[in-house]
């Protein structure tokens, strides 16, 4: 709609500004048996009010609204006539990326065909900035840690050293929706998170030995809390992917 506005020229410009939201603990619950391919339960009164109860009597942590810094419109659509000007357009090749398109509209079918191209270039800048915006909070970094570094489970100790290194290697370049010392910080997100996807129990020597839960649900939602990480790697994974299927190829012994 505001496309179409400007287009039309009932406005002369609008500012844009991405806004990103994050939870250390989602109150609305996950939705694994969705995301597994299982029909959704029906809604009843009485589900409902034990869960309105449910979120009154538990512990969700905290939340981080971050707004970005806001884009013109009328910038970005002469940005994008320029480059559409003058780029040539690239050929495509045999192997294309699909994306399938809305066709839900509040005006109607033909307002999404008349500009489609240009709303979904501004819809992907929106969710990029978004994305690149948003802050870490501790249960994204106590999730990302043991799927990926932990896997096997590490002792507090361990993950503790684990998020420093990562605290430190991010740097300045992402927010983090926590401080303190690492071990404070572990020790509330697995708190957070719960015993149904980290397992907690005490070693001989009385420290504390975390183990991620590798049942197929768990295992998704904790996949879901880690994906925050996924805009900071994403780019050095696939470099390092292109280089690792180039060196196999020309050496196959590697």
């Amino acid at each position: 709609m505001i496309v179409d506005a400007y287009i039309e020229g009932l406005i002369g410009d609008a500012l844009i500004v991405p806004v990103s939201v994050n939870y250390e603990k989602l109150v609305d619950g996950n939705f694994i048996r969705e995301q597994l391919g299982t029909p959704k339960r029906k809604e009843s009164f009485r589900k409902a009010m034990a869960s309105i109860w449910k979120v009154l009597n538990a512990k969700y942590g905290l939340m981080r609204i971050d707004f970005n810094e806001p884009f013109s419109l009328r910038e970005l659509v002469n940005s994008f006539k320029e480059r559409r000007t003058s780029v040539p357009r690239p050929i495509p090749s045999s192997r294309r990326l699909m994306s399938r398109q809305s066709i839900n509209s509040t005006y109607g079918i033909e307002v999404i065909d008349k500009h489609r191209s240009l709303v979904d270039n501004i819809a992907r800048h929106v969710v990029y900035d978004s994305c690149a915006a948003m802050s870490i909070m501790s249960t994204n970094a106590l999730a990302y840690l043991l799927l990926n570094k932990h896997r096997k489970g590490a002792t507090l100790g361990q993950l503790a050293n684990s998020l420093a290194e990562l605290r430190n290697h991010i740097g300045t370049r992402r927010d983090f929706g926590f401080d303190g010392a690492s071990e404070s910080v572990i020790l509330r997100a697995a708190e957070l998170l719960g015993d149904d996807m980290i397992e907690q129990r005490k070693l001989p020597n009385g420290e504390t030995f975390f183990t991620p839960n590798t049942l197929v649900p768990n295992v998704v939602e904790t996949f879901y809390y880690s994906n925050t990480f996924v805009p900071h790697i994403a780019l050095d994974a696939a470099v390092v992917t292109a280089i690792g299927s180039s060196v196999s190829e020309t050496c196959p012994y590697l």
